[in-house]
């Protein structure tokens, strides 16, 4: 029996949520903020085997994202497309297929007054596909959208960047880093700052992660928290700006 309650015990599932000591990430503000991202992957293969065995793709995917957030609106966008093109061919059978398919998801809330919104939710997907062999020949197709409206009380606020503020704050303390120690309307403009850093882009990954460390250095420098020429200073800061983040 002991055995039993001890299994049902770790089967249970369990959460903590923590506050970090004289700052209330509650009350962090995200900034504004908007960015958009494309992503384009077109692909072209064939193969030509034993007994005239020959086989052609052509495939095209492309995907596209919008975030959007500010005082008066929270939107997002979703939208992506796949088309393939496949042709294959034997001694006793030709066959070609034709595919297409896309997808669509957006979200918007107004916030038309402090801590009242609308929001509008739309989703809809199409789906098309056109076989055709030595024997047969068809299409399957269909399509749905669907909107809907709601009305809400309340806000959410993004605070993870609020949290990766301290973090680093106090990763740098840790090591004797901190030459000054920032009041609550610092934190806030810290963390208001990262923020803005993260949602800088740059179209090469290792360069954006060359960018946001080069900033984020430069702010910590510029309001007097660390000496900046210390190299011990930087090895610190990577480490808890890649490491510490919370969600």
């Amino acid at each position: 029996m002991r055995t039993l309650q001890l299994f049902l015990l770790l089967l249970c599932y369990g959460f903590i949520t923590a506050q970090i000591d004289a700052y209330d990430i509650s009350s962090y503000v995200t900034p504004d903020f908007s960015y958009s991202a494309l992503s384009l992957s077109p692909s072209i293969s064939g193969n030509s085997g034993f007994f005239d065995q020959k086989r052609f793709e052509a495939r095209a995917s492309s995907s596209f994202f919008h975030q959007k957030y500010s005082r008066q609106r929270i939107s997002e966008l979703n939208f992506s497309f796949t088309t393939e093109n496949e042709r294959s061919q034997s001694i006793s059978d030709t066959t070609r297929n034709w595919s297409t398919f896309g997808s669509l998801a957006y979200n918007n809330n107004f916030f038309y007054k402090d801590r009242r919104f609308i929001t509008l939710d739309g989703e809809g997907e199409f789906f098309h596909i056109d076989v055709k062999d030595t024997e047969t020949e068809g299409f399957i197709a269909y399509s749905n959208l669907s909107l809907k409206p709601h009305w809400g009380m309340g806000r959410i606020e993004l605070v993870t960047d609020a949290w990766h503020a301290t973090a680093i704050l106090t990763a740098l303390k840790d090591k004797g880093l901190l030459t000054a120690e920032p009041d609550l309307k610092q934190i806030e403009a810290l963390a208001q700052a990262v923020t803005a850093i993260k949602n800088n882009r740059v179209l090469d990954f290792r360069f954006e992660r060359i960018y946001e460390m080069e900033q984020l250095a430069a702010y910590l420098g510029e309001s007097g928290y660390v000496e900046t020429d210390k190299f011990a200073f930087f090895a610190a800061l990577n480490d808890a700006w890649l490491f510490e983040g919370f969600r």
